[in-house]
């Protein structure tokens, strides 16, 4: 599966193809206003948590954290960043 993800920026919209399995149930961006989290799954199948930065209005993979059994549904960042 692979869910679009559309980023907005004053006025313009993107859509993105990224590699997410299931449904995005959480998206987070950091306090630095460029790292973003985004977290997905399947109920009962599994679950991930992609951290990309955004570039020039780009999403970029750095990396994704796999092995839950489960969808997920919740994320944060630290507060020291």
């Amino acid at each position: 599966f692979q869910d679009h993800v559309a980023l907005k920026k004053s006025q313009w919209i993107e859509r993105q193809n990224l590699p997410i399995a299931g449904k995005i149930t959480k998206v987070r961006l950091a306090k630095n206003g460029r790292d973003v989290a985004i977290v997905s799954g399947i109920p009962g199948v599994g679950g991930k948590i992609t951290l990309a930065e955004l570039a020039s209005g780009k999403l970029q993979v750095k990396r994704t954290i796999e092995g839950h059994s489960d969808a997920i549904y919740g994320v944060a960042w630290s507060p020291d960043g």
